[in-house]
């Protein structure tokens, strides 16, 4: 008989990601958060919490992206994006992710989404861009992004 698949879950880890007055950008500036090591995992869900500043456009997107590092002794990181939590440009990550407002966005408004990922580099990070038209809520409390890391078993 076989034996069934199950997932093996870690904890779930909020990066360090400075989302608090982000700029609204068109040109895929935004934020990298701290990288992180995959551990050997198989698969990682995603979460973004985000919340408006004052008077979003409506319909308007907030992006995640993966970004992959190969491990190296002098890492090669997608886009050239540092390793810590710092500003950046997204050409060529992987965008896993589009949170979209309302119809009738409204200033505060917390938009949250989640996806679930294949891990394929030993260590990664995720970055943010926002293009709300604003410059995003003040207040950090009012962001996360976080994740959990997993492995399928059988």
């Amino acid at each position: 008989m076989a034996s069934p698949i199950t997932n093996s879950y870690a904890a779930t880890v909020s990066t360090t990601c400075t989302q608090a007055s982000l700029s609204s950008s068109t040109a895929g500036v935004g934020r990298v958060a701290t990288e992180f090591s995959t551990a050997n995992a198989t698969h990682m869900s995603v979460m973004q919490k985000f919340k408006n500043g004052t008077s979003p456009a409506n319909n308007s997107p907030v992006y995640v992206f993966a970004v992959a590092n190969n491990g190296a002794g002098t890492p090669v990181r997608t886009d050239g994006v540092g390793a810590t939590d710092a500003g950046a440009t997204f050409l060529n990550a992987n965008l896993i992710m589009t949170l979209t407002n309302a119809a009738a966005a409204a200033t505060g408004d917390t938009i949250i989404a989640n996806v679930t990922i294949p891990v394929g580099w030993p260590t990664m990070s995720l970055g943010v861009v926002q293009a709300t038209t604003v410059t995003a809520n003040a207040t950090g409390s009012n962001f996360d992004l976080s994740y959990i890391l997993f492995n399928l078993q059988m």
